[in-house]
């Protein structure tokens, strides 16, 4: 995500020194720079704990588009989904 790109050039950390002001792996960092995994939001809280003035809204926006996602994509392939037959 741009933001913590942004974030992470301003502070002149380098991937693994943002991981670690977060308590997170460097791998698991990088994946959500390059937006590869949406933060959970125990990450989502300690970086808005460390950075009271990030825009956190952010990521609840992508959860919310890729939960769209999954619905549209479940609506539109409905019919290879049987419901009835869960548990």
């Amino acid at each position: 995500m741009e933001i913590l790109k942004q974030t992470r050039i301003k502070e002149n950390f380098t991937f693994k020194e943002m991981a670690e002001k977060i308590g997170i792996s460097e791998s698991l960092y990088q994946k959500l720079e390059y937006g590869v995994r949406t933060p959970s939001i125990k990450v989502i809280h300690k970086l808005k704990k460390i950075y009271p003035d990030l825009d956190t809204n952010i990521f609840f926006d992508q959860q919310l588009h890729e939960m769209w996602f999954l619905k549209k994509y479940i609506y539109t392939h409905r019919t290879k989904f049987n419901f009835h037959k869960l548990p």
